[in-house]
């Protein structure tokens, strides 16, 4: 009987070591075939990357089709011919939405965004500071948007206040101003150097861009190492305190933000918003363009847009 007892707790013993074991490859097991699946899924960067809030989506089957959220939003698009061009990208993963995208269209304001950052690359370079002094002249004088053309002449403004206005006031005069001390050819090499495909592009020349050039240049400012995260995070800072907030903006929900810049001319029929959307763990830049259309037309096929990044943007 106590042989018998010593045997059964050396087979009690063995089965103690086994079934952690079974355990710990029961789990390995669960854990890889999650990851393969969400890997061949372009709705995530990888296993490693997924937050535990998608990981409980994926075990709930409440993942969103993207695609299929995008052939709504396209639908509302076509609805609408040419007028509108559309460029999404997800940060991350390089995940693509494009609808129309080479159609080229004046980017108007569009433009200030690399002139912008062709000042901030300046100041990196020690050509100028954010403390410089520019006096306001006569011929830096432009109507429409803007606060600076209110004051005097002989105004003084530093690099930092018009980098300022010209990113949230949209401000044309501040501009003219800043071109005084980067050129027009020095922020034409810096959009040839971060879009695709520069010698067929005519955004350099003409400020004629299309959605895809547009998103690619913006893309590049925050990814790439063009400018240090210090003015990185100046540049989109400001373009989140964007004066211009009645189009896409009013309607993503609270817990996204849109750094981002618009432009309109009026003459072609032309309103665009194109920036970066920032969630809680993803990034995309977005561009919608449009061309003989109306502002109200825009304003819809906006809160359209908006509604689909608020499905796909956690």
């Amino acid at each position: 009987m106590i042989k018998w007892t010593r045997r059964r707790d050396k087979k009690y013993l063995k089965i103690d070591r086994i079934v952690p074991l079974l355990i710990l490859i029961s789990v390995v097991s669960v854990l890889l075939l999650a990851r393969s699946l969400f890997l061949e899924s372009s709705d995530v960067l990888s296993f490693s990357t997924i937050g535990f809030s998608v990981f409980e989506k994926f075990l709930s089957g409440n993942r969103i089709d993207k695609d299929k959220e995008f052939e709504a939003l396209k639908k509302v698009l076509e609805q609408q011919g040419t007028k509108y061009s559309l460029y999404i990208e997800d940060l991350a993963t390089g995940k693509t939405y494009a609808y129309n995208a080479q159609e080229r269209t004046y980017a108007a304001s569009m433009y200030k965004v690399p002139v912008a950052a062709a000042v901030l690359k300046s100041i990196q370079d020690r050509n100028l500071s954010f403390t410089t002094e520019l006096i306001y002249a006569q011929s830096d004088y432009a109507d429409g948007t803007g606060v600076i053309n209110r004051n005097q002449f002989g105004t003084k403004f530093s690099v930092e206040q018009l980098l300022t206005h010209l990113l949230d006031d949209s401000d044309n005069t501040a501009q003219n101003m800043l071109l005084r001390k980067v050129s027009k050819a020095q922020v034409g090499t810096l959009i040839s150097q971060n879009i695709d495909n520069p010698s067929q592009s005519i955004f350099a020349a003409e400020n004629t861009a299309t959605a895809t050039e547009m998103a690619t240049f913006l893309k590049n400012m925050y990814k790439k190492d063009v400018l240090t995260q210090e003015n990185k995070n100046f540049l989109f800072n400001e373009m989140k305190q964007t004066a211009f907030d009645d189009r896409i903006t009013q309607h993503l929900k609270p817990e996204l933000s849109f750094a981002h810049k618009i432009g309109n001319w009026g003459d072609t029929g032309s309103w665009h918003d194109c920036g970066i959307v920032f969630g809680s763990n993803d990034k995309y830049v977005v561009c919608v363009m449009s061309r003989g259309t109306t502002f109200e037309n825009f304003l819809e096929v906006g809160k359209s847009t908006a509604d689909f990044l608020n499905k796909i943007v956690q």
